[in-house]
């Protein structure tokens, strides 16, 4: 490996270093790293460059003419409303974990900001009813959002304000089994994470006819085409509702 000058940085290294990415670099656990990680590193080298011109490191920003990774679209896994009943019947060996992950599907927040979440995060008015007032942690954003009445039966009696709401969550290997193993037992076959809560409160919104641009707002999306993959889900769950109907003779 070698150090380099920022001026010495130029278009023929960037995409030396985006071809190293795309073929040859390798994760932490040794395997080649995905075309979208890739994509995610490189763009944070256009991000440095364009930072450097910014602060007048360098005269000129050679990134400019090197087109970024483009990403592959990925498979978003969600759960159908029977499944979502089968898990609130099911029971689970951790509460913390079940209430968290149904708590994700009913509001569509993240992982991060279900751990973060706080009793002050969690408050009512006549106007709005029950709501959310948080940051969000991947945005930065401050966040109003209207939360269902179940997802209040969720988290319980209310403790001090400044308690964790779902205290003692974490992400962590062992808790990952502990989802995956009550996954299982509620027989559901599909490859859940955490993550996968969030995509399903936007399958339900749009299922329910929640216009895009609502279910955009909900999510804390800064740019509405980052909601348009849940419509190409949609339109899977709608080819399988046709092609059950049966053929009548």
């Amino acid at each position: 490996s070698k150090d380099w000058n920022l001026s010495e940085i130029d278009e023929s290294l960037l995409n030396g270093f985006k071809d190293y990415l795309l073929h040859k670099s390798l994760s932490r656990k040794g395997k080649r790293l995905s075309r979208n990680s890739a994509s995610s590193y490189f763009d944070k080298i256009k991000l440095a460059m364009n930072e450097a011109l910014r602060l007048r490191l360098i005269s000129t920003n050679p990134s400019i003419k090197v087109s970024g990774i483009k990403v592959e679209e990925s498979k978003k896994e969600y759960l159908t409303k029977d499944e979502i009943q089968l898990l609130f019947s099911t029971p689970c060996d951790d509460s913390i974990i079940k209430n968290s992950f149904l708590f994700s599907v009913l509001t569509g927040l993240r992982f991060s900001d279900v751990k973060a979440l706080k009793w002050s995060d969690v408050r009512y008015s006549d106007e709005i009813g029950n709501h959310l007032v948080f940051r969000q942690s991947k945005t930065k954003r401050h966040e109003v959002l209207p939360i269902h009445e179940q997802a209040i039966n969720l988290i319980g009696e209310r403790g001090n304000d400044e308690s964790e709401v779902f205290e003692g969550l974490s992400y962590t290997v062992h808790n990952n089994r502990k989802l995956h193993k009550w996954i299982k037992a509620a027989g559901i076959k599909k490859h859940i994470t955490f993550h996968c809560a969030r995509h399903t409160h936007a399958s339900l919104l749009l299922a329910n006819g929640t216009d895009i641009y609502t279910v955009s707002k909900m999510l804390g999306h800064k740019q509405i085409q980052t909601t348009t993959i849940y419509l190409k889900v949609m339109d899977e769950s709608k080819r399988k509702a046709i092609d059950s109907i049966p053929f009548f003779i």
